[in-house]
Order: structure tokens, then C-alpha cells, then sequence
């Protein structure tokens, strides 16, 4: 029973995140909050159910549902976002993941790439983007 109720919840999270989106890039009606406050509901709903079901545990492996469907690596925090609904806001380098025809590859790859006045380098082989990492501090000597 509670696989069942795993799939429903990675089901709805999904529609939540897409709606989410939706709003975020402006393509969304004003009614659709209603839609929005709904779906947040039934993620909630079966989230409560499996809480009663399976216990406190629960909410670890919706964060771990969430994550993948963000595009987030749990070991390393980090997450790529597609090119097209989400440009970086500055000018810079990034790692990428570009489309593998570039390198005359099948598969596509991580990269780096850069972004200035609205445009990527690479700009019709960028797949999607994520901020470079801090470096890594190194104490004095």
C-alpha cells in the first residue's frame, strides 16, 4: 500500500513543481493560485498519510523525491536548471551539460561554458546550467 501512496506523492509532487514553474516564468493565469493551493494540498494529504502509515521517516525521502525532481544531487547539492526557462542572471563561466554532437559524441556531458550579454559560448549546445562552486579555502601558512 504505501509504494502505492510513493507513487501518487512523486506523481503529484511533480505537477506541483510544474505549476510552480509555470508561475515562476510568468505563463500562468491569475486563477491559477487555486490550482496551485490545490496541488499543494494533495502533496501535503499524502504526505500526512504516509506520516501516519510509515512514521517520522517520511519526510527524508520526500526531500530525496523532491531533490531528483529538481535535478539535485544529494551527495553533492548541486543541481543543474534548464537553459530555457532559466538563464543565468550574470555574465560568467558555468558548468553546463552540452549536447554531445558538439564533440561528435553520442551522449551529452558536463562541461564549462561561458555566459555574457544574454548568451551562452556554446549557445545552441547548452542543455542546462549550474553556479561554479566556491573554492575550496586552504589555510595559511
Amino acid at each position: 500500500m504505501t509504494e502505492k501512496l510513493w507513487e501518487l506523492y512523486r506523481e503529484e509532487a511533480r505537477k506541483q513543481l510544474t505549476l510552480r514553474k509555470m508561475h515562476e516564468e510568468g505563463k500562468s493565469h491569475p486563477y491559477d493560485v487555486i490550482e496551485r493551493v490545490t496541488q499543494d494540498g494533495i502533496v501535503k494529504g499524502v504526505l500526512d498519510s504516509l506520516e501516519v502509515i510509515e512514521g517520522k521517516d517520511v519526510f527524508m525521502k520526500a526531500y530525496e523525491i523532491n531533490c531528483e525532481l529538481n535535478g539535485i544531487n544529494l551527495e553533492t547539492g548541486f543541481g543543474f536548471w534548464e537553459t530555457v526557462n532559466k538563464p543565468p542572471k550574470k555574465d560568467g563561466w558555468y558548468l553546463v551539460t552540452l549536447n554531445g554532437e558538439i564533440a561528435g559524441e553520442e551522449k551529452d556531458f558536463v562541461g564549462m561554458c561561458g555566459f555574457e550579454n544574454g548568451k551562452w559560448d556554446e549557445d545552441d549546445c547548452v542543455i542546462a546550467w549550474m553556479p561554479l562552486p566556491e573554492p575550496a579555502r586552504r589555510e595559511e601558512c
